[in-house]
């Protein structure tokens, strides 16, 4: 499973929460850094064994994500997710996000 699969289910989650959230934000959360997508794989490398000897790559090395994607991916992947597993997702919540931009 890709790593940015993380977070197309954060926005299917903040979807069916029925939040004022759109992919872009989700996206600029995680170049921030208010989401730990970039920086987690750094944390785990910390608390998680040295490297072996048969594979002497970090994690960090191994699973960080090099970038974030784009929006569109995010949808895309997000509706694939949703329709791999049968979700039936509720209406977007535009009064809730036209409210919020205003």
């Amino acid at each position: 499973m890709p790593l940015y699969s993380t977070l197309a289910i954060s926005f299917l989650v903040c979807h069916i929460a029925r939040e004022p959230i759109l992919p872009t934000d989700i996206l600029k959360w995680a170049s921030e850094g208010k989401l730990p997508f970039l920086a987690a794989f750094i944390e785990m490398n910390r608390r998680l064994e040295k490297p072996s000897s048969p594979c002497p790559l970090s994690l960090r090395a191994l699973f960080r994500p090099i970038q974030v994607i784009g929006a569109e991916q995010l949808e895309a992947t997000a509706a694939s997710i949703a329709q791999a597993i049968g979700l039936r997702l509720p209406s977007v919540n535009f009064y809730a996000i036209s409210h919020r931009y205003l």
